[in-house]
């Protein structure tokens, strides 16, 4: 997959961008929202990112990609990944890339492109409730609250907000 808008592409990992993933995962939001995604090493990012490029060309996924700056920076990742009703979107950008639109930009880029690749009219987005940043991103994209209560996140319940966004007709 290759997306690109001015400021951000999105496309697929490759074994070298282990080091990189491996960085991305230590930030304390990754710590505190996507524990299942830090890594405690380089070569376990490795490991994770060839399962990640087995499944591209799978039928149901997950789907993740690698999130490249305007300086050809891998700032975080995006993805689309199977749940129970549907599609989940999912995304990180890195620590010092937050706060910049990055997260909102590739989204919307990666949205025009993951539905009709899945075959899907909606997909979900779900966060803790106290992530607030990532509640903006969603709804800065279109996304719309359908739930805030408690709910299972990562295999736990939480206080989480569930959103859905519906492809126009």
């Amino acid at each position: 997959m290759l997306l690109k808008s001015d400021r951000v592409k999105i496309i697929n990992f490759t074994s070298e961008m282990a080091e990189n993933l491996f960085l991305n995962s230590q930030d304390n939001d990754m710590k505190r929202f996507l524990a299942d995604e830090v890594y405690e090493n380089a070569a376990q990012a490795e490991s994770v990112i060839n399962k990640i490029i087995d499944f591209y060309n799978s039928a149901e996924g997950p789907f993740v990609y690698a999130v490249i700056d305007e300086n050809n920076e891998n700032i975080g990742h995006i993805e689309a990944c199977k749940i129970r009703d549907g599609y989940e979107v999912g995304y990180h950008i890195a620590e010092k890339y937050t706060g910049k639109g990055y997260a909102t930009e590739a989204v919307k880029l990666f949205l025009l492109v993951i539905m009709d690749k899945l075959n899907i009219n909606h997909i979900y987005g779900i966060t803790l409730e106290e992530n607030i940043a990532s509640s903006k991103v969603l709804e800065r994209c279109g996304f719309e609250l359908i739930y805030n209560g408690i709910g299972s996140y990562q295999g736990k319940e939480h206080a989480i907000r569930k959103y859905i966004y519906k492809k126009a007709d």
